[in-house]
């Protein structure tokens, strides 16, 4: 029985998280668990990059993201659905990691795609995450 499910998507690609989060409120509701909405603003990089950005960018971005994040959530999950959001920033599937520590997490749904060349040569976030969660 999962308590708490972590639900990362990308918020900048609402039209691939509704089966994944279709599953995940089946999931929440048959067993009464909880759920944690996450999307990953990436980072710079190196430090180096950040100078090209206007001092306030990664703030505004996060706002958002969050901003997107809460409009997702509000046209895919039920009222009645226990529910947090979170952003965090830097590689994708070490903060889907390191979300599903901090939380509790007892389950990860993440959705997945048709691979292409990028893929099969450095691999998807979701093998990476079901590789070391």
């Amino acid at each position: 029985m999962y308590r708490h499910i972590l639900v990362p998507i990308d918020s900048a690609d609402e039209a691939s998280c509704g089966p994944t989060l279709a599953r995940a409120v089946q999931i929440a509701q048959s067993m009464g668990a909880r759920v944690t909405l996450l999307t990953v603003v990436p980072d710079y990089g190196m430090p180096v990059v950040e100078i090209g950005f206007p001092a306030d960018y990664a703030e505004r971005a996060r706002k958002d993201v969050e901003a997107r994040l809460a409009t997702i959530a509000k046209a895919n999950l039920p009222a009645d659905l226990v529910c947090d959001r979170r952003v965090a920033a830097g590689t994708v599937y070490e903060e889907i990691i390191r979300a599903a520590k901090e939380t509790g997490a007892d389950l990860i749904v993440v959705g997945a795609h048709r691979p292409g060349m990028p893929e099969f040569l450095i691999g998807s976030n979701a093998a990476r995450v079901v590789r070391h969660a």
